[in-house]
């Protein structure tokens, strides 16, 4: 039950990964998260296929990876334009003030 919990985590955190959606990624990354700080340490290892768990944590851990990486690229993707568009104010302005002075 929990390997397929998991598995199911790292479906949809796959398909959100796909079309690059931050909002759902970061919804269903928590909501993982949350799920996995419930569930472990596991009460009862008895009932559990280890090998199978370990897999399953294994392709969900690689998801979250991939999902840091999303992030990380949005991040500096956000980051240079803010930058361009400081530079194209900055620049716009100087070119306003010349302007400015040929008119003078």
């Amino acid at each position: 039950m929990l390997a397929d919990k998991l598995a199911e985590y790292s479906d949809l955190i796959e398909t959100a990964l796909a079309t690059a959606d931050l909002e759902q990624v970061q919804d269903l990354t928590h909501s993982a998260d949350l799920y996995l700080h419930k569930h472990l340490p596991l009460s009862d290892t008895n009932q559990v296929d280890i090998a199978e768990l370990t897999a399953a944590m294994e392709r969900l851990s690689s998801q979250f990876q991939a999902a840091m990486l999303l992030v990380e690229a949005a991040r500096k993707d956000a980051h240079s334009q803010l930058q361009l568009l400081g530079k194209s104010k900055k620049n716009t302005n100087k070119y306003l003030d010349i302007a400015r002075n040929f008119g003078s």
